[in-house]
């Protein structure tokens, strides 16, 4: 298990290391709940890790699973008996791309201006 840990620690700080997106900034991983063994005296027969990964306009859920691949793929190769599968998402949502052009965002300045009497900040 630290073997993918390490690799999907690699992965997040490479992702921190990406241009961001404008309004979205940079993509995100984090390991958020880690499942296996039944005590802690003995090694685990297996383990699930569950990860969110924040998007950004331009990528998709197949260049997030082409990169989750590589970090096995290259365990594998120091490690020939290691097995493991990839799980597709429980959630998958494109990342949110509104124009700041688009009908809604320009009725929400609207409605600011005509409330507060200001222009809004328009940020993710």
């Amino acid at each position: 298990m630290s073997l993918v840990l390490n690799g999907l620690q690699a992965l997040a700080v490479d992702l921190q290391s990406r241009t961001p997106d404008a309004m979205c900034g940079k993509p995100s991983l984090s390991v958020g709940v880690i499942y296996g063994g039944t005590n802690v005296s003995s090694v685990p027969e297996w383990c699930e890790i569950d990860v969110a990964r924040r998007t950004i306009p331009g990528e998709n859920c197949e260049t997030v699973m082409a990169e989750y691949q590589q970090v096995l793929d290259a365990i594998s190769e120091i490690h020939p008996n290691f097995d493991c599968e990839i799980c597709e998402p429980d959630l998958n949502v494109d990342p949110f791309d509104t124009s700041q052009t688009s009908p809604i965002v320009m009725a929400m300045r609207q409605a600011c201006r005509s409330v507060l009497g200001t222009e809004p900040t328009i940020t993710a």
